[in-house]
């Protein structure tokens, strides 16, 4: 049939059009996952450290079929049912034009470790995708409430505002202070007062009633550079912890220092490595169109 093919559908041969994918479905509304759900996934990290982590990974699609390029990288990232959700769910963004929103369950370090190892080490699922190169792109990083006290969200907010901070800042998410991650310089006083911003699009997020959101990160699809954000927010609120360290090592130092004691270098390899070298923002090249 002139412009039909036939493809095996549900056990048997049906002519679909040439340019029908099975993957059309996959790629829902803004926000949609809201409504479908989030349960945490458990794990031995989880249960050791009882904090899990919702990942929102912006990327743009700059050659090929869309709907065709999201269903391998679901079958990669969902590869235990292949249902959708099952890890993460797609989503459509209008900021960031022809491309799609990976927005992830919440899980611990392992999890996240494990799912998007089989997508962003997998070169050719990304030919014609690029995230941190298309400039519009963001990494955002979701913290259950219940998983915080109301004094490490505090710290939190004052020591991504600092100023004095924005140096180690600026390597480990790869920008500072855009439309969509504003930083506040009143907000890093060491204080409980006006820390209850009502602003969405600020370093730390704290308009939901259920999540704090880390808004720094720039996109990426390099594997290092992601778990490297994961990394550097498990540990900056641990860092945070009321009575974790004194107000004299409360600085970008003091957490560099911080980091390489012996407890602390389990969950972070990544994010070591990450602050030990100059960091090269070539190395975030995205592979061309195949």
């Amino acid at each position: 049939m002139p412009g039909q093919t036939q493809r095996t559908h549900g056990g048997r041969q049906i002519w679909v059009d040439e340019l029908w994918t099975p993957y059309g479905d996959l790629l829902a509304g803004y926000h949609s996952s809201r409504q479908r759900g989030f349960t945490v996934i458990d794990s031995p990290w989880f249960q050791r450290n009882r904090r899990a982590f919702g990942m929102e990974l912006e990327v743009q699609c700059r050659s090929g079929d869309l709907h065709t390029k999201l269903g391998k990288v679901h079958e990669a990232l969902n590869h235990e049912t292949f249902e959708t959700g099952e890890y993460c769910y797609f989503e459509r963004d209008g900021s960031i034009g022809e491309g799609f929103e990976i927005v992830t369950q919440p899980a611990g370090l392992d999890v996240h470790t494990e799912r998007m190892a089989a997508f962003l080490r997998n070169g050719k699922l990304k030919m014609g995708l690029r995230s941190h190169e298309g400039g519009a792109c963001g990494l955002h990083i979701h913290v259950g409430r219940e998983f915080l006290t109301q004094g490490q969200i505090y710290r939190v907010q004052a020591f991504l505002n600092d100023v004095r901070n924005e140096s180690l800042i600026r390597s480990i998410a790869r920008r500072y202070d855009n439309g969509y991650c504003r930083f506040k310089p009143h907000l890093a006083k060491f204080t409980i007062q006006n820390k209850h911003s009502t602003e969405r699009y600020e370093a730390l997020n704290v308009t939901n009633p259920d999540t704090v959101e880390f808004r720094i990160f720039r996109g990426s699809l390099r594997y290092e550079s992601v778990m490297a954000a994961l990394e550097f927010v498990n540990a900056l609120l641990t860092f945070c912890t009321p009575g974790e360290v004194s107000l004299v090592e409360f600085t970008a130092l003091g957490f560099k220092k911080w980091l390489v004691r012996p407890q602390n270098r389990i969950d972070t390899k990544y994010l070591r490595s990450y602050l030990a070298v100059e960091v090269n923002h070539d190395n975030e090249r995205e592979p061309l169109a195949a």
